[in-house]
């Protein structure tokens, strides 16, 4: 099945007022972690990974404010949506018999995922990773930069996810609708 072409790709876009403000904050300060907007989960049973970032590479060419990057000209900042980004899930396997280092370790990694700053102008502002503690429980963070992600939105990802791993997992192509709306069109609205 043919995908469509996403109507913003390659454009360069303005801010939304909240995006404008954590734009100043980032320039104020770029190694500050407060705009990050993560989410953890525990899977049991085990999880393939190779279907898990094929999922999220999905929901990326779904929806174009996750292929977003923000730069300024003058000093007024723009975004440009870019035609394609991929995810390079991180995987990390602990392999201590001790459970509580693993744990340990577990909760380290972690926080210092959580914590680690987006570069606004080259990063790609969602970042998974795996932390598997044996074959049947892992640990997938999936970390937002909160200038392209809220609330709202990681309720939506992870609807998506769990419906796409599902077709997936069966070896099924995407059951899930073309957005019909981006954020991308409430800003144009908006601006």
């Amino acid at each position: 099945m043919k995908k469509k072409k996403i109507a913003d790709d390659g454009a360069e876009l303005p801010l939304s007022s909240q995006q404008q403000q954590m734009w100043i904050a980032d320039q104020i300060d770029p190694k500050d972690p407060s705009y990050n907007n993560p989410a953890a989960i525990f899977i049991k049973g085990g999880v393939d990974l190779t279907i898990v970032e094929n999922c999220i590479n999905e929901i990326i060419r779904r929806h174009s404010i996750l292929r977003a990057s923000f730069r300024s000209r003058g000093g007024i900042p723009y975004q440009v949506i870019h035609r394609q980004r991929m995810l390079k899930l991180k995987i990390y396997r602990l392999n201590h018999e001790d459970e509580k280092e693993k744990q340990r370790m577990c909760y380290e990694l972690l926080n210092e995922e959580v914590n680690r700053p987006f570069d606004l102008t080259n990063d790609l502002l969602i970042r998974a990773v795996s932390i598997k503690l044996n074959e049947n429980h892992d640990y997938l963070l999936i970390n937002f930069h909160h200038i392209v992600s809220d609330g709202w939105t990681l309720d939506i990802f992870f609807k998506e996810f769990s419906a796409l791993y599902n077709s997936y997992s069966k070896g099924a192509s995407s059951s899930l609708t073309e957005v019909q709306y981006q954020y991308t069109d409430y800003v144009r609205a908006t601006s």
